[in-house]
């Protein structure tokens, strides 16, 4: 499929006309398929862009939520810009990203997939988190078995060269994909992988 992002916080909400000139299917309309949630790091924003979600899912479209960075307090630097998880954060980033696919169901916009990252490998400057393969590798190994029936997005590369691994034993086994092969821990462009 093809998708829009939602950048609430960033950007006006997308409106009811917007949302159905996306993702509608008559003439004059995108037909996309896809919608990509941005997850706010303060959870008192989440609900902002559950309108255009829920009209999203209605016209057929799966949602997918993606952070740019976890909450300031869960990183080395205590910021929201660049930085990166403390390993002593992983069951509270796991928490977050959950809370969020929750408030998400509860509003009628339930989530097909949630990423961990968007582009690990990339410090701008603006909201961002620093990871490396042995990070992810270990975040899945600890938390991967807490997103129960949700996909897995593994993080895109910034970069456009192969920097990912061919997969990992103990993190694989923590994250089966839906076909029940393992998967690698970081995709080049494009696509991501899904566990």
């Amino acid at each position: 499929g093809f998708g829009g992002f939602s950048g609430a916080g960033w950007a006006p909400e997308l409106t009811a006309a917007q949302v159905d000139a996306a993702f509608g299917t008559g003439t004059g309309q995108i037909g996309l398929s896809i919608m990509r949630l941005r997850i706010d790091p303060d959870s008192s924003k989440w609900s902002t862009q559950l309108a255009s979600a829920q009209l999203a899912k209605a016209k057929g479209a799966i949602l997918f939520g993606t952070p740019w960075t976890p909450p300031a307090n869960m990183k080395d630097n205590n910021g929201l810009v660049k930085g990166s998880l403390l390993p002593s954060h992983y069951g509270d980033y796991t928490t977050h990203l959950l809370n969020f696919a929750n408030t998400m169901q509860a509003g009628g916009a339930g989530l097909y997939a949630i990423s961990i990252q968007n582009e690990p490998d990339f410090a701008p400057d603006y909201e961002s988190c620093l990871w490396n393969s042995q990070q992810f590798i270990d975040y899945m190994s600890s938390q991967g078995s807490r997103f129960g029936t949700y996909k897995v997005i593994a993080a895109e590369s910034a970069i456009q060269r192969n920097t990912g691994s061919s997969g990992h034993a103990v993190a694989s086994r923590a994250t089966p994909s839906p076909s029940g092969r393992t998967r690698g821990m970081l995709s080049v462009r494009p696509p991501p992988v899904m566990w």
